[in-house]
């Protein structure tokens, strides 16, 4: 219920947004002058979200530098927006509940959105606003991303030439030879398990290109991991994050022991890490006991999802769809047309 005031009367009225309908009738127009986009009308939530977990969220003194979108429950101590210059957006949402949460575990540098009833433990920052028993409808974003992963999954190689450790090469290399926007790649989840002490590469991307590295986990019953002795190449590290999207499309369990570049895209898995992944990350589960970085992904949607496309006008920026948790928060079932 919102509360308008006309000649000093206040007047009740309730309000509702549909986030799926919102992601549907949205036109393109506005996101078309973003760099080095494929599909420049086909924005993902992941080029909104720093993080997106379709399930559970658990962390143990976790840090998110950009917005979140939990579509489950929240539990932990965890800190949300630390590395964005404007606060005065939703910053976290939470579509279930905050659950065994002490006084301040759970802040956020902006505004929080909660489905759940009991915000106890939650802290807003920056004159932000805690707004709880909020209808979020979770089911767009969920759907968005499961759509992506698969999208990308049966896009065919192209243009990319891996090169796997041997007893004299010391590196696991993806050498991009295509002028293509988007180049992509197929890879099994045994050639990163067995990677130790050494390098990951990638080479001869061009300003503005991406790369898509499909990972398939069929071989190793779901499992990925990445030792501890597994290092970046600081090429990688400097300017090509945010152009790398990993899809481990059909794992079910990830952990991450060593800092881990590139967006990650896992529907299915519940993953875990114990140092910072730095990309915008979209998974099943999750827990943490260290960050997730910016910057965001900069790769879009590779088709139009069913249902429509999925495009998110770039005024909304940092806030994403996450500022749609808002508006669905606020109520309106309500089909916008263009």
């Amino acid at each position: 219920m919102a509360l308008l005031t006309v000649n000093n009367k206040k007047l009740k009225f309730k309000t509702t947004y549909n986030v799926a309908g919102i992601l549907a009738a949205c036109t393109a127009g506005a996101v078309g002058g973003l760099p080095g986009l494929a599909h420049a009308s086909l924005l993902s939530p992941m080029q909104q979200y720093n993080l997106i977990v379709l399930g559970n969220y658990g962390g143990s003194g976790s840090d998110v530098q950009g917005t979140a979108f939990v579509a489950g429950n929240l539990s932990g101590t965890e800190t949300f927006g630390t590395g964005l210059q404007n606060n005065s957006v939703t910053v976290l949402t939470v579509g279930g509940e905050i659950t065994g949460a002490s006084s301040g575990a759970i802040q956020a540098d902006g505004n929080i959105i909660l489905g759940g009833t009991n915000p106890t433990g939650v802290t807003a920052n920056d004159s932000g606003t805690v707004s709880s028993g909020q209808s979020i409808d979770t089911a767009a974003v969920e759907n968005a991303i499961s759509q992506e992963s698969t999208s990308w999954a049966n896009a065919a190689p192209s243009g990319v030439t891996v090169t796997q450790p041997t007893s004299s090469v010391q590196y696991l290399n993806f050498a991009v030879n295509s002028t293509a926007a988007t180049a992509v790649v197929d890879i099994a989840s045994s050639v990163l398990n067995n990677l130790a002490n050494c390098q990951v590469e990638f080479s001869g991307l061009t300003t503005g290109q991406q790369v898509v590295v499909n990972v398939d986990s069929s071989g190793t019953h779901g499992a990925v991991s990445l030792a501890s002795s597994v290092q970046f190449d600081p090429i990688v590290n400097a300017g090509q994050t945010a152009n790398i999207l990993w899809n481990f499309y059909n794992a079910t369990k990830i952990s991450f022991s060593t800092e881990f570049y590139g967006s990650v895209l896992a529907p299915l898995a519940t993953v875990g890490s114990s140092s910072p992944i730095d990309g915008s990350v979209a998974v099943g589960a999750f827990t943490s006991t260290s960050e997730v970085h910016l910057p965001l992904n900069t790769v879009p949607l590779n088709t139009v999802p069913a249902g429509g496309p999925l495009p998110i006008p770039a005024s909304f920026g940092l806030v994403g769809i996450g500022s749609l948790g808002l508006l669905a928060g606020a109520g309106m079932r309500k089909r916008v047309r263009m």
